[in-house]
């Protein structure tokens, strides 16, 4: 049964938290190494102050505790990290730090974050994680995947670095333009719509300042086949443009390719020596030196013929290149070709065909007015052609259609 007694403390020992006690009424009866409640702080069991003693049981006295001292201040609650006796005693100079258990797993401590940066958020094996400066004061956001660094942001070029392969679902801008859509400024732009223009790819260099010696590319790029891979088609471009199913569209011109040649130079500045070119085809040539090996045929431009021959949507005219109307200039040509220098057999046009029933040369009919020829072949002054037959000229007969020289 228990009981609670009145008592004198007569003594106490601080590392064990116990005292002896006298029992009120009993000058006789001490007992040693009563424990002390342990929410009654060391510096309130004084000697001489009367307390309050629990017993558990009347025949032990060891089961026993003070329970409470007369007099004593209410103890203090600690309800601050740094009351506690294993933690620091001061926050000074501690900013941004971490809590850390010790080397010695005894006790916490602050320590700075990991390589003495900033905030780090961190899986469960810590292989993933997004570090805001990783090393002290370097400015970057490091995305870390699996131990792999995967993402990289930081002030200084390249502010983004991505690493592996990289899906982008959505339009991407770039350059000073953003992602607008119509006549954008951007540098490279991955668009969607637009009131104006609608690309998968536009490419606007804009005014350049200053830039380096060489040449300046819309879109440049290299390609190339691999030895063991069985390549069939290798191409710098390709792109197919066709009209939506669904039912007609009031489309005015499809093309797969559209390339223009718009030269601006502001006024004031003197006339340049420039080429404009809508379409430049520099001749293909051999990189790999006289041992390389060569293609067996080397075209410059090659146009072909892939529209269906039968069937209702057959179109009304195929055309390999046309060529619109020239309208300015001194000296307005539709289609100039320079003169082979090389080559043993040195051919300027050659066009092929069915001779027997299809003409390889054709000038659509028209009305010429006055001095207008529709073809003109120009001779030195001792001409050794004076016709254009398909026949030899021993052969021909009263009747032939032939042309001459006048």
């Amino acid at each position: 049964m228990s009981t609670l007694k009145r008592a004198t403390i007569k003594s106490y020992t601080a590392s064990t938290h116990k005292a002896s006690i006298q029992v009120a009424g009993s000058l006789a009866v001490w007992l040693d190494s009563v424990p002390v409640a342990t929410d009654i702080a060391a510096a309130e069991v004084v000697a001489g102050r009367e307390c309050a003693v629990l017993f558990f049981t009347d025949d032990n006295p060891d089961d026993a505790v003070v329970v409470t001292v007369h007099g004593a201040v209410p103890a203090n609650p600690i309800d601050t990290f740094l009351e506690l006796t294993d933690t620091p005693a001061s926050y000074s100079g501690q900013a941004s730090k971490h809590v850390a258990v010790n080397a010695g797993a005894t006790a916490l401590e602050f320590v700075a974050a990991a390589g003495g940066g900033g905030a780090k958020i961190a899986d469960a094996d810590g292989n993933t994680s997004v570090d805001t400066e990783k090393n002290a004061n370097e400015d970057k956001v490091r995305i870390t995947l699996a131990g792999t660094e995967r993402g990289l942001f930081q002030t200084a070029t390249p502010h983004v670095t991505l690493t592996g392969d990289t899906v982008i679902v959505g339009p991407i801008a770039g350059g000073t333009g953003g992602l607008t859509g119509v006549n954008s400024q951007a540098e490279f732009e991955l668009y969607g719509g637009g009131a104006l223009r609608h690309a998968a790819l536009l490419s606007e260099i804009g005014v350049q300042v200053s830039v380096p010696t060489g040449e300046i590319w819309g879109i440049g790029g290299l390609c190339a086949s691999f030895i063991g891979v069985a390549v069939t088609t290798v191409a710098g471009l390709s792109f197919v443009a066709y009209d939506a199913p669904g039912g007609d569209s009031a489309l005015t011109n499809l093309a797969g390719c559209v390339l223009k040649t718009q030269y601006y130079r502001s006024s004031g500045y003197a006339a340049v020596n420039t080429t404009g070119r809508g379409l430049w085809v520099p001749r293909p040539t051999n990189i790999l030196g006289a041992g390389g090996k060569r293609p067996t045929n080397a075209t410059g431009a090659d146009i072909e013929d892939q529209f269906s021959a039968t069937g209702s949507n057959t179109p009304t005219q195929v055309r390999g290149i046309r060529i619109q109307a020239m309208t300015g200039g001194t000296t307005a040509t539709g289609l100039e070709v320079a003169d082979p220098t090389g080559g043993t057999t040195k051919l300027t046009v050659e066009i092929g065909g069915v001779l027997q029933t299809t003409p390889s040369l054709r000038v659509a009919p028209w009305t010429p007015t006055a001095n207008l020829t529709g073809v003109y072949m120009s001779e030195g002054a001792t001409p050794t052609l004076r016709q254009v037959q398909w026949k030899a000229g021993n052969a021909l007969v009263a009747g032939d259609k032939v042309m001459v020289l006048v």
